[in-house]
């Protein structure tokens, strides 16, 4: 029996859905994707429980980008970038509310109701914590710090403390009605502030200094020195146990309240972080500009910024009733999660997002050959606001990363240099084998072009991201469709390895 066809004790037969969302959080955190399993001992746990996504990627980047993909099923990528969400684009839970769902969404993260960015549009309800900062605004944060007296209070605990309140209240009839739940929190993304008891077990040398934010800067840049890596990483790692503890009560409660065979449990993040990978410390170059003043009045720069695999593979772990637990080898995308949510609730498709629902048969399936992770389409010296409201220019074209099942290719123009890495020889991305095979380099531009044309991009930023450097030109050639490339068994060789 498959899931949509099964019949839930809910008051219409459908399943609760509740989505949970981590920020910056690195899939090495979890055990199920290679980590320490002291990290995440309750994500743990429920990874053996689900189904583990295995090839999962990011799509849209950063923080907001991929909301505006998780929320609607759509890339938005192409079309939008940090910014207001897309007023003509239908969110999953406009059509969860319509079927009859009650919604509700939960979040810390600052950026979702501000300045009219409309990510609540949809939810029945919506549960804003205050408290994670701007550093342009730094008083506000500081009087949500400054009321801090327990754990709790802090901003990954409360969202999920305030999700396990409101779904406590929906457990009062023996049939409530069912519920999209999003309980999303920016934790652990920077500041890396948990309390002191998290991060003393992962430096022994931690004496509650200040942890600075992380630089956005090439190693050996200031705050970026290896002393400055390691006390920032043993910070991350204690703040990304408190999330974990957090989510463990949301996941807790979920049973005590009897929801657990009644509930599809989605846990996911938007991307990962850099601790001195490819020589960088932070998700991006360029995103400071520095400490704000009155007479700063200078426009700051974006830099080059490659989305290597610690940045755009990421993690997903689907619990559903009456599906086994197990891995997932195929790959799948952010988008493809908003997707899933529709397919659940009985609402046609809409977008580039596939249902992670298997069309035949009880289970679940990785629906892509390959993904695209990008920042959103900019040209250089267009400018954004993001973060922390600080407005910034792009230097030049942001990398967009290409991934298959064995292959990574990074690009950004066809002036800009081309990064290829085989995957299955070289997981962590070491050696740059483009030079060695342009053949899989022209393939893989194919596929990008295609995938772009396909979501939308407008011609304006399309045409310079439709031909290759000179010296691969000769081997460019596009596909029709996305699923054109000819992937081998892992473990055959495509090409001769370089």
């Amino acid at each position: 029996m498959s899931l949509k066809s099964r019949v839930f004790d809910t008051a219409d037969g459908r399943p609760n859905i509740l989505i949970i969302v981590s920020d910056t959080f690195r899939r090495d955190n979890m055990a199920c994707y290679g980590g320490e399993p002291n990290r995440t001992p309750a994500l743990n746990r429920f990874a053996t429980e689900g189904t583990v996504f295995k090839r999962f990627y990011s799509c849209s980047f950063p923080t907001v980008p991929a909301r505006a993909d998780l929320l609607t099923g759509r890339i938005a990528f192409t079309r939008q970038g940090w910014g207001p969400l897309e007023q003509s684009w239908g969110t999953v839970a406009e059509v969860a509310t319509e079927s009859g769902y009650k919604t509700m969404c939960v979040t810390d993260v600052p950026f979702l109701m501000r300045s009219g960015f409309g990510y609540d549009r949809g939810f029945s309800d919506y549960i804003w914590v205050r408290g994670q900062p701007d550093r342009l605004h730094p008083d506000s944060a500081a009087d949500v710090v400054g009321l801090r007296r327990t754990e709790a209070d802090h901003c990954a605990p409360a969202t999920m403390r305030l999700a396990a309140e409101w779904m406590e209240r929906q457990a009062g009839r023996k049939r409530p009605t069912p519920f999209l739940l999003v309980a999303d929190t920016w934790d652990p993304h920077e500041p890396w502030d948990a309390p002191p008891y998290y991060v003393r077990e992962f430096s022994s040398e931690y004496e509650q200094q200040e942890v600075p934010y992380p630089a956005y800067a090439k190693l050996g840049a200031a705050g970026a020195a290896a002393e400055d890596v390691a006390l920032g990483r043993a910070a991350y790692l204690g703040k990304t146990k408190m999330v974990d503890h957090w989510i463990g009560h949301l996941l807790g409660r979920l049973d005590v309240f009897g929801f657990r065979d009644n509930t599809v449990v989605f846990f996911l993040t938007d991307h990962g972080f850099y601790f001195g990978e490819h020589g960088y410390f932070g998700k991006s170059i360029g995103w400071r500009i520095g400490p704000v003043t009155e007479e700063r009045s200078a426009v700051g720069e974006m830099g080059h910024s490659p989305l290597y695999e610690e940045v755009c593979h990421i993690p997903l772990v689907v619990r559903a009733p009456g599906i086994d637990p197990g891995e997932i080898d195929g790959m799948a995308c952010i988008a493809d999660v908003g997707a899933t949510v529709r397919d659940i609730v009985g609402a046609e498709p809409l977008g580039e997002g596939r249902s992670l629902l298997a069309p035949e048969g009880t289970g679940l399936h990785a629906p892509r050959t390959f993904t695209v992770t990008s920042w959103p389409m900019h040209l250089p010296g267009e400018r954004t606001r993001s973060v922390d409201s600080a407005e910034r220019a792009f230097s030049g074209f942001m990398p967009m990363t290409v991934t298959t099942d064995r292959w990574s290719m990074l690009y950004s123009s066809g002036e800009d240099p081309v990064e290829l890495y085989d995957l299955w020889h070289d997981p962590a991305q070491m050696t740059d084998v483009a030079e060695a095979h342009p053949e899989v380099v022209g393939e893989l531009h194919g596929l990008l072009v295609s995938f772009l044309e396909d979501a939308s991009c407008p011609a304006a930023y399309l045409a310079p991201r439709s031909v290759l450097p000179a010296r691969f030109a000769a081997t460019d050639g596009a596909v029709s469709g996305h699923d054109g490339l000819a992937v081998t068994p892992r473990g055959e060789d495509l090409v001769a390895d370089g």
